[in-house]
């Protein structure tokens, strides 16, 4: 009688699909089974070599060092703190290399540029000075007097200036001052008109006159004759240069005689010329600008 089977046909298939599924995934499971981790710094700790053994005559010092995290945090704390911490320093300091080079370079044509100017002005100026008109004023004759007689003077003006001066006026006087005059002594104003307006041109002579309105008084004739007194001719000149720029011109002298015979003959009205006059410029008086 044939033996039968209590598992069907199918069931016997399912069982062999099973078991080869089993099978198959025991090797698997073998092969991907959990290991715990294993630190490298741990092994090197556990594992020690001979010569990071420390003996009792110069033991090991292990120093303990806080997490790289921790590191990271403490670090950009310093930063943050250094950054908002008020500095000293220039802020040319805080430029960069190329930001350094731009600003010494701005600099440096910032003073090309002002000693450029410096050097125009100077230069122009040296060229008006050169160039301008200067007007000088000499005596150069002074008539006999007495108590009855006024005295007459005449002086020469001239331009030794390279351009003309223009609208030229000028006045003078006389008087009788104490000599030699002390640099405090203050001359009177000239009443006297001044003369038209006139162009002189350069190194071209030009005559002035002036006339004392009242003869010397007694006074004034002793003190010339005993040499305590001497007389004066002063003035004053205006005009305009050629970069119409106002100037003016001052001068003052007085008459020096050489010998008590042309002193007598001065102030007792002569009619003779006199040589040994000298008109001597004055302590005050002769200015210029």
């Amino acid at each position: 009688m044939p033996h039968r089977s209590i598992i069907g046909p199918w069931s016997q298939k399912l069982l062999l699909v099973v078991g080869v599924a089993v099978g198959a995934a025991a090797p698997v499971a073998e092969h991907k089974s959990p290991q715990p981790p294993r630190n490298e710094a741990t092994q090197l700790q556990q594992q020690p070599t001979s010569d990071q053994r420390g003996t009792e005559q110069s033991p090991f010092i292990i120093q303990i060092l806080p997490p790289v995290k921790a590191l990271d945090k403490v670090g950009s704390a310093k930063d943050n703190a250094a950054k908002h911490e008020p500095s000293n320093k220039w802020w040319f300091y805080e430029l960069g290399t190329g930001d350094e080079i731009a600003s010494i370079a701005t600099l440096v044509g910032l003073l090309q540029f002002a000693a450029l100017v410096a050097t125009y002005w100077v230069m122009r100026r040296a060229a008006r000075q050169q160039l301008r008109a200067y007007i000088s004023g000499l005596p150069d004759f002074v008539s006999s007097f007495d108590e009855t007689h006024r005295p007459r003077a005449s002086y020469t003006l001239r331009n030794v200036g390279q351009t003309p001066a223009f609208e030229l006026v000028h006045r003078s006087g006389i008087a009788a001052f104490p000599y030699p005059l002390p640099l405090s002594f203050k001359l009177p104003p000239i009443t006297n008109p001044m003369t038209a307006p006139i162009v002189l041109f350069s190194n071209i002579p030009l005559n002035g006159y002036t006339e004392k309105g009242t003869p010397f008084s007694d006074i004034e004739l002793a003190g010339i004759r005993s040499g305590l007194m001497r007389v004066y001719i002063f003035g004053e000149i205006r005009y305009r240069d050629v970069f119409h720029k106002r100037r003016w011109t001052t001068f003052c002298s007085s008459v020096q005689v050489r010998d008590e015979a042309t002193l007598m003959k001065l102030t007792s009205n002569s009619s003779e010329t006199f040589e040994n006059i000298v008109f001597e410029a004055a302590a005050v008086g002769n200015d210029a600008r």
